[in-house]
């Protein structure tokens, strides 16, 4: 097996184009999923899916991004549709920080289980979620494949602190929530102007609050009014941070504030 190092080196200079041994772009591609219709020819780099289990129409990636920094959203499971992209230093800083950072590709689907079920006798916890859906993570570059799926991460991950990889796993889900976040609110300049709002409304309850930056944007919703909710969580102690947006057509925001203690509507 490869050392943790030697893998992220592989995968990193596949995507970056400078490894010898891996295949053309065009040799690389891969089938589009089922209800994706775009132009772009660039194969998948990394999907994020989430398979409900009581969904028996087949499931589409959540976030598809590609070699070229396309990005591709599905909100429904069944319906794909393009998002923005990123650019060259966006996507070398977000393959560095999954690989490099949180160990993405040292996550073994077998191993993690184990750990899991392990933990489970050690604490009596169990691992069963009853319609939880479970997450997959796939990375591809020329001829390098890696895929980690697991169920309910975040319960598991909440229930199961002392597992380090599912607390990696934890932690690469949220990014990749928050690049679909980004994307939906109309990329980096917007979502940095929402971060603004979202602190300017903070600190009227806590004005030493530090400000909030797009990182922390956690979820958008487009409401079929036309409306964009939007939420910011921040992981505080003793209490977690949550600022929500309510974005209207043709009106200002409807904000709320909640950190434990106070909340502004």
């Amino acid at each position: 097996m490869m050392s943790h190092p030697s893998r992220c080196a592989l995968f990193l200079c596949c995507l970056f184009g400078t490894f010898p041994m891996v295949l053309p772009r065009s040799a690389a591609a891969v089938e589009p999923p089922a209800g994706l219709a775009t132009p772009s020819a660039s194969p998948s780099l990394l999907r994020l899916t989430f398979v409900d289990p009581g969904n028996p129409v087949p499931t589409v990636p959540a976030l598809d991004i590609r070699h070229n920094g396309d990005v591709f959203l599905s909100t429904d499971g069944r319906r794909v549709t393009p998002a923005g992209g990123l650019t060259d230093a966006e996507l070398r800083s977000l393959a560095a920080e999954l690989t490099e950072r949180h160990g993405l590709l040292q996550i073994s689907t077998p191993i993690l289980w184990q750990e899991i079920e392990s933990s489970a006798r050690t604490t009596g916890l169990r691992p069963d979620v009853a319609g939880a859906a479970t997450t997959v993570i796939e990375v591809q570059s020329g001829e390098f494949r890696h895929r980690v799926e697991c169920p309910a991460v975040g319960l598991l991950a909440r229930r199961y602190p002392q597992i380090a990889d599912l607390q990696r796993l934890a932690a690469i889900q949220t990014r990749l929530q928050n690049v679909m976040a980004v994307q939906q609110v109309g990329g980096g300049a917007a979502a940095d102007l929402l971060a603004h709002e979202g602190t300017t409304q903070l600190r009227q309850s806590d004005p030493q609050a530090a400000p909030f930056s797009s990182r922390e944007i956690a979820m958008v919703r487009t409401l079929s009014d036309g409306s964009q909710f939007v939420q910011f969580f921040r992981d505080a102690r003793p209490q977690p941070v949550i600022v929500t947006l309510t974005r209207f057509p043709e009106s200002g925001p409807r904000v709320s504030v909640l950190n434990g203690a106070a909340e502004l509507r």
